[in-house]
């Protein structure tokens, strides 16, 4: 292993700086690929399915200990989980999807399209919203609604590269808590938005009152980390080569069947045999 000389690197420098290459090529194999493409599916399917139910159940031992309220009990609950979860399907499941700012996807498919963007791309970037004129009869509920943002267009301004304080569109401060999101108001492809792709928006992590507006989230593979790796890195050149192989035998196979061997003799086969 003479020649085997990997760098020592943060987990932010071997991350960010290859970020868009390993993201496109995973997309590409997903899209092409019916292996990587029914991985990715069984996962959604095992792990969100075709709806994500709540499951209302307080602990109201622990609330009765810390308030000393004897009617925090099972049968309090109870009713509590029967509301709470009847509150929740007219919201999540809501015919008008107004949980959603683009009001196309429910709150179950809303998960499964983040779930999909972390496994393929390393990360999902969720950004909360504030929308009370869209509370009415006939309309929303709730003021809250959420929004499922492509990881692509969080980046840094002005495609800058890392700092102290920015890495890979995440604003830090000296503890490396997530202070706000640099995203942008387009993806940096889209040529018919090419002046919004220049142009960033600052989404704090929490307003001033402590609400979330920004849910980023990924797997820490390492300490200081502030952006994911999808599922098929380690194992994206041994798919790119499987998927060549295949190719080549199906070639073989298409040309052996184009070719015949024919031998006439006026003997008989056993003679020719």
């Amino acid at each position: 292993m003479g020649d085997w000389l990997p760098w020592i690197r943060s987990p932010d420098a071997e991350i960010n700086q290859f970020r868009d290459r390993m993201v496109a090529r995973h997309r590409d194999l997903v899209r092409n690929d019916g292996l990587a493409a029914g991985g990715i599916t069984r996962i959604l399917d095992n792990t969100v399915g075709a709806s994500m139910r709540l499951s209302a159940n307080p602990d109201y031992r622990a609330l009765a200990a810390m308030t000393g309220n004897r009617k925090f009990d099972a049968v309090w609950a109870e009713e509590y989980r029967r509301a709470a979860e009847a509150l929740w399907r007219g919201y999540a499941d809501d015919i008008g999807r107004y949980n959603d700012v683009s009001r196309q996807l429910t709150v179950s498919q809303q998960l499964r399209l983040a779930l999909r963007h972390k496994l393929i791309d390393g990360d999902s970037l969720i950004v909360s919203y504030w929308m009370p004129e869209r509370v009415g009869y006939g309309r929303a509920t709730y003021a809250t609604a959420f929004m499922v943002v492509d990881p692509d267009r969080l980046s840094n301004p002005l495609q800058m590269v890392d700092s102290k304080y920015m890495r890979g569109g995440v604003e830090i401060d000296d503890h490396g808590v997530p202070l706000a999101y640099h995203i942008r108001k387009a993806h940096q492809n889209d040529w018919y938005n090419s002046v919004e792709s220049m142009d960033w928006e600052r989404v704090e992590r929490e307003d001033e009152d402590g609400w979330r507006r920004v849910i980023h989230d990924f797997e820490h593979d390492r300490a200081g980390q502030n952006r994911g790796v999808g599922v098929f890195t380690p194992v994206l050149a041994r798919f790119k080569m499987l998927a060549r192989y295949s190719g080549v035998e199906l070639q073989a196979a298409t040309i052996a069947a184009t070719f015949g061997t024919y031998v006439t003799s006026p003997y008989d086969p056993a003679q020719v045999a």
